[in-house]
């Protein structure tokens, strides 16, 4: 089935992180250091851009170039007009050195380890790699379809080739033009020349994790019950669902205690977590363990495709009487997700698929729970699901 395809190239960027990085040693700033941090704030804004126009996925396959699928060529241009004025908006307030490319084709995208195996990713990857910053051109069958939606306007600029069209991005919109969403770039402090990232809050940590997560194949996940009621929290729990409803998005092992004495969190996790189990049992698994009152776990984690694990570091809060997650590292290090994976895997052979008799022993030792709150969390929950559906 064809798709539109995008590539975003960002002009100067190896030169950009040399010449930042020279002589700035005094501060530990490297070129690795910059450019880890770029890459940071484009996967950003890609994933707040995501949010608004939805695409199939979106990669970084490495150095300056980005790969954008979306389930039709509208669409992709959708996107690339949003993510372009997003860039302009990010630019003008001081990030300079924000200098996008845009290229989209229509065709059968077929992307292998960071490559691209078919003519028309290529020719749009190639249409990219050699544009101007902020210029998006259509290239290839997409100039033919692109005619079909007549909100996407042609800029007048003039051009040697009269087969690529050349969007104008700052008047093409379908209906009324979307306010652009000032977003804020939190920028993880990069240590060890990109083999670690540290999160400085649990905003920052959910960013990281939803970036990653939403990249990978594989995602192995420990922790304890999401609280659904937080936005932060939520939104995340929201782009996980949809994740496990994308056929080509990752598959979840998510293994989870269970606090006894958090009736209403414990029940609405255990619940959901349930649920998806049971409706993607090919692409989702879960198992649980109880843990009694008084118990702690300092942390959390979660390892990306066997290389790369988001280790979540726990406060505990004498207000709530509960542990928070307070700030984060990100390891990119096969040997220490190995690590991680391999306790991970253990603890899940030690432990039984959440069966419903399972399931309410569970529910029947959480600690406090009314019907009422029993009742409220099942609502929470079905409304969570459909509000993703």
């Amino acid at each position: 089935m064809k798709h539109g395809i995008t590539v975003l190239e960002m002009r100067g960027f190896a030169a950009m992180a040399t010449s930042l990085g020279r002589e700035m040693d005094r501060v530990a700033l490297t070129s690795e250091r910059v450019r880890a941090g770029v890459v940071h704030v484009i996967d950003t804004l890609i994933d707040r851009c995501r949010a608004a126009v939805p695409v199939i996925r979106a990669v970084h396959i490495g150095g300056d170039s980005w790969f954008i699928e979306s389930q039709t060529l509208d669409k992709a241009v959708e996107f690339g007009v949003l993510l372009l004025r997003s860039f302009e908006l990010k630019a003008i307030q001081g990030l300079y050195y924000l200098k996008p490319a845009l290229a989209t084709a229509y065709g059968e995208p077929k992307l292998m380890d960071g490559k691209f195996l078919d003519d028309t990713s290529i020719a749009a990857y190639r249409a990219a790699d050699l544009g101007k910053p902020f210029r998006y051109e259509l290239v290839g069958e997409a100039v033919e379809v692109a005619k079909q939606f007549p909100w996407i306007v042609q800029a007048t600029e003039p051009r040697d080739d009269q087969t690529i069209f050349v969007v104008n991005w700052r008047e093409s919109w379908p209906g009324e033009a979307p306010a652009v969403v000032d977003v804020e770039v939190t920028l993880p402090k990069l240590l060890l020349d990109s083999e670690v990232l540290y999160s400085s809050s649990a905003k920052e940590a959910l960013s990281t994790i939803q970036q990653h997560q939403a990249a990978a194949k594989t995602v192995h996940a420990f922790g304890g019950p999401v609280p659904l009621n937080i936005p932060m929290y939520r939104a995340y729990v929201k782009q996980s669902i949809a994740l496990v409803r994308d056929a080509s998005g990752p598959s979840f092992s998510v293994l989870s205690y269970v606090p006894e004495n958090e009736p209403d969190a414990s029940f609405a996790w255990l619940e959901l977590c349930r649920r998806l189990s049971i409706q993607y049992d090919t692409r989702y698994s879960f198992r649980a363990f109880p843990i009694p009152q008084g118990a702690l776990r300092p942390f959390s984690f979660q390892i990306f495709d066997d290389d790369t694990v988001h280790l979540g570091l726990r406060a505990y809060s004498s207000l709530k009487g509960t542990p928070t997650m307070s700030s984060a590292i990100l390891l990119r290090n096969r040997e220490i997700a190995g690590r991680f994976k391999g306790e991970f895997i253990e603890n899940w052979r030690t432990l039984d698929s959440l069966a419903y008799d399972m399931f309410a022993v569970m529910q029947k030792n959480l600690h406090g729970l009314s019907a009422a709150s029993r009742k409220a969390a099942l609502a929470d929950v079905d409304a969570l699901l459909n509000d993703t559906a």
